[in-house]
């Protein structure tokens, strides 16, 4: 599996295999702790103090600054791929394919891990509007979080939403 690429606050960041963690600062690449042997699947950001690293088996590590921090692991199924969202305090996950019954996203309370059921398969990553609405693929259509619950935003099947940068 390649390592995973994430580009936060003029910072890139690669995570992988046996808790891998590099961040390259514009000069020089440097291996950062993780504190785990867990196999990152996915890393995101959006400052200098807000890195969240996700593994397969839902530990979840947040940079600080200085440090990956532990932080109480993301509950549900273990899968290999899933979404990760990271927009200031908000930050979501949701393991992607499981049967509608198993298909929840957790977003960070600020201490743990809150579960939200979208009652259809999950089928592609996060994408949020230049308003910070929250949207997501099932297999029952786009569904928008309404700040208490998933909802089907659009009834069409959807195999993936593609967020692009603003301006394009």
């Amino acid at each position: 599996r390649a390592l995973r690429l994430s580009r936060a606050f003029r910072s890139v960041w690669f995570a992988g295999f046996n808790g891998t963690i590099y961040r390259f600062d514009g000069t020089t690449w440097t291996q950062l702790p993780s504190f785990t042997t867990a196999s990152f699947n996915r890393i995101r950001g959006t400052s200098a103090t807000n890195v969240w690293a996700i593994a397969d088996d839902g530990t979840a590590r947040q940079w600080n600054g200085t440090l990956f921090v532990q932080q109480p692991k993301v509950p549900g199924p273990q899968v290999f791929d899933f979404s990760l969202y990271v927009s200031g305090s908000d930050i979501w996950v949701a393991p992607l394919g499981l049967a509608a019954a198993q298909a929840y996203t957790y977003k960070w309370n600020g201490t743990g891990w809150t579960a939200y059921a979208t009652n259809a398969r999950i089928r592609g990553h996060f994408a949020a509007s230049a308003t910070g609405e929250l949207f997501l693929p099932t297999e029952t259509g786009i569904q928008r979080w309404s700040g208490t619950a998933w909802q089907v935003e659009n009834k069409k099947v959807v195999s993936g939403i593609q967020m692009l940068p603003s301006g394009e």
